[in-house]
């Protein structure tokens, strides 16, 4: 890997946080190299790499991909988030009946992080009340802090906002895990290699970080 002077990747990024320092620290280390990023959904972006369209993809998922390479970056907690004004603001944890028939704006029904949800409520046969569907992670944000109803998300996936209060939901499997994933041919590419060496060592840096800074709901 020290020897790459040239060459392109094309990366997949399904949450643009977590490789707010990934990124910038491979073009520095490897300024010869062309990179793009896509911006995307787990689940099509796992497509994209499946018909070899994307190098390699950082998505959400609750396990690997057999058919994938796959190396876990981190584990996250799923979330609730509502505006300061909303009854739960001064709550820091809430049971998820009370989560029934609330009113809630969601992401699309592709959201990796809204798929794993829906399906930790319905099998307690919890159902929300959707008032409105975005498919943009900033506008469906916005539309929280308009008090419109809660959202999720997940633990790291935005910083500091005075607007929104972060709240935990009680009882366990409110996870998902954070992946890079490639063709299992494709890992062994020099390229590719180096850019998993640098997920690698970020994703441990993260591991320490977050046991010296707990989240703080």
């Amino acid at each position: 890997a020290s020897l790459l002077h040239s060459g392109k990747i094309h990366v997949g990024l399904s949450c643009h946080y977590f490789v707010q320092k990934l990124l910038p620290r491979f073009i520095e280390k490897y300024p010869g190299v062309s990179v793009k990023a896509t911006v995307g959904h787990s689940s099509r972006l796992k497509q994209e790499i499946l018909a070899c369209r994307i190098d390699i993809a950082e998505i959400t998922d609750i396990e690997p991909d057999p058919r994938l390479h796959s190396l876990k970056f981190s584990e996250q907690e799923i979330l609730l988030f509502v505006s300061r004004s909303h009854p739960w603001a001064k709550k820091t944890s809430i049971g998820i009946k009370q989560l029934d028939n609330e009113k809630m704006v969601a992401l699309h029904t592709e959201s990796m992080t809204r798929q794993i949800f829906n399906r930790k409520l319905s099998d307690s046969g919890i159902h929300p009340n959707i008032v409105l569907e975005l498919d943009n992670w900033e506008t469906m944000k916005e539309a929280v802090a308009e008090g419109v109803g809660f959202g999720i998300a997940l633990e790291d996936e935005f910083g500091p906002d005075e607007r929104l209060v972060k709240i935990a939901i009680r009882g366990s499997g409110f996870t998902a895990n954070q992946y890079f994933v490639c063709q299992p041919e494709y890992r062994d590419l020099k390229i590719i290699s180096a850019f998993l060496d640098i997920a690698a060592q970020e994703s441990e840096k993260y591991k320490i970080l977050k046991q010296i800074h707990p989240r703080v709901a």
